[in-house]
């Protein structure tokens, strides 16, 4: 029997991490599809889509004290954001255009904090909790 030639690929890993002091766990996963010219780019496709899901996946940790929130972010994120003391939240808002990459991976790390995105028009904002890791 004859295996058939490889036309697509598909590569799913994720990563499981408790909030906080609750008995929550949180899943965050991401799966890529690649189209594949010819069966030797299997193995260097593979390599490559695991490599980009590692790094996305490298961001997402335990959630963290306040002082620490701002520096859960990766530095190619933590550039992009602005942070604002708001009493028992911390604001975090794009100071600009956010490509929807950069969105997911930031409000991925968000959910993990606790907190949420608020879609208030121009006035659109990330907020995390200050006590929701202490």
């Amino acid at each position: 029997m004859t295996a058939g030639r490889i036309t697509e690929l598909a590569v799913t890993k994720s990563k499981t991490v408790k909030a906080g002091e609750r008995e929550e766990w949180i899943r965050v996963e991401y799966s890529v599809k690649a189209a594949i010219e010819a069966d030797e780019e299997v193995s260097v496709a593979k390599a490559k889509i695991e490599g980009l899901i590692d790094g996305w996946l490298s961001s997402v940790s335990k959630p963290v004290s306040t002082v620490e929130k701002r520096n859960v972010f990766p530095e190619e994120l933590a550039g992009m954001l602005t942070f604002e003391d708001a009493g028992e939240w911390l604001i975090v808002k794009p100071k600009g255009f956010l490509s929807a990459e950069n969105f997911a991976k930031i409000a991925d790390i968000v959910k993990l904090l606790g907190g949420e995105y608020v879609a208030a028009g121009k006035n659109r904002h990330f907020k995390l909790p200050k006590a929701a890791a202490e």
